[in-house]
């Protein structure tokens, strides 16, 4: 199981990031991070970048990170951001933005206001999230376009007073307003999260509006504040409106959250050893994460029917439960929520919910005892565990989803084969699977999450389904052997970091593809022919560190590519136009896949747009063709022609029967043996034997002698039928 960063006091969270350059440089720049591994976005935790200066700490960070990025404009009122791309990052006047999000704030200005068409203020996705963190701001008023404030935005602005949220917002990142001067703050009802101690340390923080019914407030959001001292009754529980915020303090066995509550806050009942049992109204919607940590003497819980999430870590080490019942009305259930429960061996699970995340029931007895009966642990369809698979694994079509690290570290897995029933493979699925060196992807899956297969360093090749629409970021990471890759034909863009660290020495990018990220392609040192599809924008970036010496990008004969141009002074004369062909000249086919359609390999459709190519076959009583799919008809030759730009290029296909393996078989008796079709799909071939008593066949093929005497063994597939005469001797 991967580690998760838990994110302790900001001055004390140090850890030098290259520290020999730090060193060479004299510079003062350091990473501020706690935590027990690698950093975990999924987790919705974040490192942070300090300085040892911490007057200049985004002076110094800003220059260190962003000194050279291209000045846009200096008016950042009047800027349309609306037409930046994801992954493009520039600046205009103070502000560094990525796309539609501002990164980090240049200036000094006390009174700030954020621009419009700005979307999200902070990235989670990269170590650089404090986009105003230390700086002088008093005041700052937020835009109507923004949607997300992230992870520790405005940490310790101590001069930070007010802020005017705007209608729209939806996410206040975790620890985003931690020790600041704000007295008073209205969240706004468009607000569906308020992130981990977001307000935290807030001395000041007298008077909080919730507008929203229906936020999830997740751990230590108000902690330290006189806000929430205010709310305590002589129970010592915190509520206000629908809201219970805090009852760790609760000393009674037996706790009813009151009617009017329809969300508890994340730690609610952190470490609180007095509670046994809780009992939820129907009226409860949202649970915080961590909302029951540590309650090791709850041995009973009664959820709300109207319940939709049980969250993170929700009840770890609630060492005292043993059975649970999950309502019918969840929807998700996240990473962690049941793990470690040392006495958990029942659990009653009535919703239908296929988002279940990573560790859900991990290191409970109910997980070993399912583990016991299966490698495979299935929930309404979703893979849940198959840690304890081993050698060639063939997933059974029941399954819909692999979910979330599903072979995590599993060592003794070599090979894997998907049903075509699964539709969605989620984030690390097969991470850290040393010794795995194929799999079969089916030909259903639509979407495939991050890092899928990192740390696979056996992984040679993967063929990726046409089905598949989306691939995660990080798909390869440290999986060095990995030398080919084929891409989806329906692929929309390649995100960062997507191929990188694979040892691949060609790439052909779909015709479907519109966008390659900055760092889609780094690390791919081996890269030596990159094929660019037809409708790929010129605002995508076809090097991002990519490349061996002998680099060449192949495009498509369209005045489109004009802007490769702007690439000449990096790679020089390493562009050049395509020579299309198609991948095959020839191809044999079986009618005993008839019904069934085979697509050409693709490389030729892939630089172009489908639209402009025509296909044909010159004899479809042989085989015909659809967008690139040959099916084949009956026996016969024909050929098939694809013309793009007044030019044709052909295949020529041959169509032939399949056939026995044996034609006559001498057996003694009770001996047995296989016969197959060859060229045939297995499934799809019915056995019959003329005299059951002379010698049986199964359906997969094998024949046993039973007495003396002769019969005929017949296989029969798409109408037609293969026959093998049998000879019995004492």
């Amino acid at each position: 199981m991967r580690k998760k960063w838990f994110v302790s006091n900001f001055k004390k969270r140090v850890i030098l990031i290259a520290a020999s350059l730090c060193l060479l440089v004299n510079s003062p720049i350091a990473y501020a991070a706690s935590g027990e591994s690698e950093y975990d976005e999924k987790y919705d935790e974040v490192l942070e970048v300090s300085s040892l200066d911490e007057d200049n700490v985004n002076t110094d960070i800003n220059d260190f990170f962003y000194g050279g990025m291209e000045k846009l404009s200096d008016d950042p009122y009047h800027f349309d951001y609306s037409n930046m791309p994801r992954g493009h990052q520039y600046r205009v006047g103070d502000f560094l933005c990525n796309g539609t999000s501002l990164i980090a704030y240049l200036g000094n200005e006390k009174n700030v206001i954020i621009p419009e068409g700005i979307t999200c203020i902070g990235r989670e996705d990269v170590l650089l999230s404090s986009a105003f963190g230390g700086k002088p701001v008093v005041s700052v008023t937020f835009p109507s376009t923004l949607k997300v404030v992230g992870q520790y935005t405005f940490y310790e602005c101590m001069d930070l007073k007010t802020v005017t949220m705007n209608s729209g917002l939806e996410k206040i990142g975790s620890y985003c307003f931690y020790s600041t001067a704000l007295e008073t703050i209205t969240i706004p009802e468009s607000v569906k999260l308020v992130g981990a101690s977001a307000f935290s340390e807030a001395k000041k923080l007298k008077k909080v509006n919730i507008k929203g019914k229906d936020i999830r407030f997740d751990q230590r959001v108000f902690e330290e504040t006189p806000f929430l001292k205010s709310l305590y009754n002589k129970d010592k529980v915190a509520t206000i409106d629908n809201y219970l915020l805090d009852a760790t303090g609760y000393t009674k066995a037996k706790f009813v959250v009151p009617s009017a509550v329809t969300s508890i806050a994340g730690s609610a009942f952190f470490l609180n050893c007095d509670v046994k049992e809780i009992v939820m109204h129907d009226n409860v919607t949202t649970l915080g994460s961590e909302v029951f940590r540590n309650c090791e003497n709850l041995k009973k819980i009664t959820m709300s029917k109207k319940l939709t999430t049980i969250p993170s870590w929700a009840f770890v080490r609630c060492d005292s439960l043993e059975e649970i019942t999950i309502p019918e009305s969840v929807t998700e259930v996240e990473s962690m929520a049941f793990s470690g429960l040392n006495w958990l061996e029942k659990i009653n699970f009535l919703s239908k919910t296929t988002n279940l995340e990573s560790g859900v029931f991990e290191g409970t007895p109910w997980m070993a005892a399912q583990q016991a009966i299966s490698p495979f642990v299935i929930i309404n369809g979703v893979l849940i565990d198959a840690t304890k698979a081993s050698g060639k694994v063939v997933v059974p079509n029941t399954v819909k989803i692999i979910n979330d690290e599903a072979f995590a570290g599993n060592e003794e897995v070599t090979e894997i084969i998907l049903p075509d029933t699964v539709v969605r493979i989620d984030e690390y699925a097969f991470w850290s699977c040393p010794n795995l060196k194929s799999i079969d992807l089916g030909n259903s899956v639509k979407k495939i999450g991050e890092s899928a297969f990192k740390l696979c360093p056996s992984l040679t090749a993967v063929v990726f389904p046409d089905s598949v629409e989306e691939l995660g970021s990080y798909m390869f990471k440290d999986c060095n052997a990995v030398e080919y890759v084929r891409l989806p034909a329906n692929l929309k863009r390649l995100d960062d970091y997507v191929l990188s660290d694979t040892s691949i020495t060609s790439l052909v990018i779909p015709s479907s593809v519109t966008f390659i990220d900055r760092y889609a392609l780094s690390y791919c040192d081996k890269l030596e022919k990159l094929y660019l599809s037809y409708e790929l924008d010129e605002n995508s970036y076809i090097l991002g560190g990519a490349g061996s010496e002998n680099f060449v990008v192949y495009y498509p004969q369209e005045e489109k590519f004009d802007w490769l141009n702007k690439y000449i002074g990096e790679i020089g004369s390493r562009i050049a136009q395509s020579n299309y062909s198609l991948s095959y000249s020839t191809l044999t086919l079986y009618t005993s896949w008839y019904g069934k359609q085979l697509q050409l390999e693709d490389e030729f459709q892939r630089f172009v747009a489908n639209s402009k190519l025509i296909w044909k076959s010159d004899n479809t009583k042989v085989a015909t063709v659809t967008n690139g799919k040959v099916t084949p008809v009956s026996t016969g030759t024909t050929t098939i022609s694809a013309t793009y730009d007044n030019k044709t290029y052909t295949c020529t296909v041959t169509v032939k029967d399949p056939s026995l393996n044996k034609s006559k078989v001498t057996l003694t008796k009770w001996d047995s043996t296989f016969l197959f079709l060859l060229n045939a799909k297995t499934s799809d071939v019915k056995w019959t034997t003329t005299d059951k008593s002379v010698v049986t066949v199964l359906q997969s093929g094998m024949i046993q002698a039973k007495k003396k005497g002769t019969a005929t063994i017949t296989a029969t597939v798409s109408g037609k039928k293969y026959s093998c005469k049998v000879t019995v001797k004492n």
